[in-house]
């Protein structure tokens, strides 16, 4: 669920401008996915030389996949447990 759209602040600043207070990784990893699909995230460079690089998008999506893993792996107590 999708939280509703913030009014401008009433400085006139762009909401992106504001210190973030209660942000998560996550909100981060979403803003920047959506304002700068493109721009590189992670660079890695190899020993050899060779470079990776990961875009917010890629880096957005990633996040989302390990996420979505791990909430479906979740344990469950087994019986044996039980008292």
């Amino acid at each position: 669920m999708e939280a509703a759209p913030q009014a401008p602040p009433p400085d006139g600043r762009d909401r992106y401008e504001l210190p973030v207070l209660r942000a998560t990784i996550g909100d981060q990893l979403r803003r920047h996915g959506r304002t700068q699909p493109d721009k590189p995230a992670l660079i890695s460079v190899a020993a050899d030389g060779a470079r990776t690089v990961v875009s917010h998008r890629q880096l957005d999506a990633m996040a989302n996949r390990c996420a979505g893993g791990c909430s479906s792996c979740r344990s469950t107590p087994s019986p044996a447990s039980d008292p």
